[in-house]
C-alpha cells in the first residue's frame, strides 16, 4: 500500500514530456533568427543588384532613343515613333493582379486562414501564366513588325549597252513613272545622255507639268526633290490624287534638248523595302568606264542607310559600284568592237542590291530585348511561386513560419514595378 502510493507520487511529480513538447533554448531562437536575417539580406541583394541591371539597361535605351533625332533638310526634323502592342497594356494588367493575388495570400497566412491563403496562392500563379501568354503574343508582334525589318533589300538587273562613240541625240534613260514614300523630298536622278558625244555636260531645268512649282532640281547632277516633304494624307497635286506631274528639260552646248513628263506617285510608308530610282537599262559609250549613279530610295525617314553592292548578272563581275554612293562603273574600259559581255552582243547585265539598314530596328530591339529579359525573370518567378504552392499543400506555412511566401511576394512586386516603368519608358520616348 505505502509502495503504490509512493509510485503515484512520483509519476505525478515527473514532467508529461508526451503532452509539451520541450521549449527551445534562447541560443536556438537566436540562431534561427539569424538565419532568416541572412536569407533576407541575399534576398535583398539580389533584388538591388536586378534593379540596377534594368535601370542600367533603360538609360542605355533612353541613349539610343535620343540619338533617332535624325535632320531630314536644313528645316525639318523627324523622329521616330514606337508603336507598343496592345497586348503589352494587357500583360500589364495581370502583372499587377499577381502582386495583389500574392499581398493578400500574405494577409490571410499571418492570421491562420489557410484554405484563402492557398486560393489566392492559385489565382496569382494563373494570373502569372496569363501574364506570359499574353506577353509572348506582344513580343512576337513586335518582332514580326519592326525587328524583322531591321535589313530589308531589293535587287535590280541594270542592262548596259555599249554603243559606237560618234551620235548628236540626247536620250533620257530616267523612268517617266516614279513611286516616292510620303516624307521623302528625294524623288529620282534624272539621266540624259548623249552616249557619243564628247561633251557630256547636260543642264537640267524644269520645263512645266501641272505640279512643276512643287519641285526643283540640280542644274548639273539631275536631283529632282519636292519643294517640302509630300504627306499622303494630305495630297498638294492639282488634282488630289498623290500623282504629281512635272516636266524636266535636259540641254546640251551644242544645242540638242530634250524633254520628259514624270508623274511621281505618293506612297505611304512603314517597314518598306528601298525602292530603285534609276533606269534599268543605261546606254554607254564605248572606252568610257563611267555607267550610273544607282539611286535606291528609303521607304520611310531619312535616317535609313542604304548601301549597294553587286550581287550577280551574267556580266556582274566586270562591274563595280561604291558601297555608299551606288556609282557603278566598269572595272575596265568596254570596246565596242571587241565586246567583252557573256553572250558578246554589247549588252552587259549586272544585278545591284540595295539594303536598307533601319536606326529604328536598334529601338525595337532594345525594346524586345528588355521584353525578353523581363520574361525570364517572371518565369523564374512562376517556378518560385509553384514552389511556395507545393510547400503550402503540405502545410508548411503557418503565421509565424512564413518567410518564403513573403520573399515570393516581394520578388512579384519588384517585377511589377520594372515592367511597369519599362512600359512607362517606352511609352513616353514613343
Amino acid at each position: 500500500m505505502g509502495l503504490a502510493k509512493n509510485n503515484q507520487l512520483e509519476s505525478e511529480a515527473s514532467p508529461k514530456s508526451s503532452a509539451h513538447p520541450p521549449l527551445k533554448s534562447s541560443f536556438d531562437v537566436i540562431a534561427g533568427r539569424r538565419d532568416v536575417y541572412r536569407a533576407k539580406l541575399v534576398f535583398y541583394l539580389f533584388l538591388v543588384s536586378l534593379g540596377v541591371f534594368f535601370l542600367a539597361a533603360m538609360i542605355a535605351y533612353c541613349v539610343i532613343r535620343l540619338q533617332s533625332f535624325r535632320p531630314v533638310d536644313q528645316q525639318a526634323f523627324q523622329y521616330l515613333t514606337l508603336n507598343l502592342p496592345t497586348s503589352f497594356w494587357i500583360s500589364t494588367l495581370m502583372l499587377v493582379l499577381v502582386s495583389g493575388f500574392l499581398q493578400r495570400a500574405v494577409w490571410h497566412i499571418r492570421r491562420e486562414n489557410q484554405l484563402q491563403f492557398r486560393r489566392f496562392l492559385i489565382l496569382g500563379w494563373t494570373s502569372a501564366i496569363a501574364f506570359l501568354a499574353i506577353q509572348y503574343s506582344g513580343m512576337n508582334q513586335l518582332f514580326d513588325s519592326h525587328f524583322k525589318n531591321a535589313s530589308l533589300t531589293t535587287a535590280q538587273t541594270i542592262k548596259v549597252t555599249v554603243t559606237p562613240e560618234k551620235s548628236d541625240k540626247l536620250v533620257f534613260q530616267t523612268p517617266c513613272y516614279v513611286n516616292v514614300p510620303e516624307n521623302d523630298k528625294m524623288v529620282i536622278e534624272v539621266l540624259a545622255t548623249d552616249p557619243n558625244s564628247t561633251d557630256q555636260s547636260v543642264i537640267y531645268s524644269i520645263s512645266g507639268g501641272s505640279d512643276g512649282d512643287a519641285f526643283a532640281i540640280d542644274p548639273t547632277n539631275g536631283q529632282l526633290r519636292f519643294n517640302s516633304p509630300p504627306d499622303f494624307e494630305l495630297p498638294q497635286d492639282s488634282d488630289l490624287d498623290n500623282v504629281y506631274e512635272v516636266e524636266v528639260l535636259a540641254s546640251e552646248n551644242n544645242g540638242s534638248s530634250a524633254t520628259q513628263m514624270i508623274q511621281v506617285a505618293i506612297t505611304p510608308t512603314r517597314g518598306k523595302a528601298p525602292e530603285f530610282r534609276n533606269p534599268n537599262q543605261v546606254n554607254v559609250a564605248g572606252n568610257t568606264t563611267g555607267v550610273m549613279e544607282v539611286y535606291a530610295a528609303n521607304t520611310e525617314l531619312a535616317h535609313h542607310r542604304v548601301t549597294y553592292s553587286i550581287s550577280g548578272g551574267s556580266d556582274g563581275p566586270l562591274f563595280s559600284i561604291d558601297t555608299n554612293t551606288g556609282n557603278l562603273k566598269f572595272v575596265d574600259r568596254p570596246d565596242f568592237e571587241m565586246p567583252a559581255d557573256s553572250n558578246q552582243d554589247n549588252v552587259y547585265e549586272v544585278e545591284v542590291t540595295a539594303t536598307r539598314f533601319d536606326h529604328s530596328s536598334k529601338v525595337y530591339g532594345l525594346c524586345f530585348t528588355f521584353a525578353f529579359v523581363h520574361a525570364l525573370h517572371v518565369l523564374g518567378g512562376i517556378g518560385f511561386l509553384g514552389f511556395v504552392i507545393w510547400q503550402s499543400l503540405r502545410h508548411r506555412y503557418d503565421h509565424e513560419r512564413h518567410f518564403a511566401v513573403e520573399h515570393c511576394a516581394s520578388y512579384w512586386h519588384f517585377l511589377d514595378v520594372v515592367w511597369v516603368l519599362m512600359l512607362l519608358t517606352f511609352f513616353l520616348m514613343g
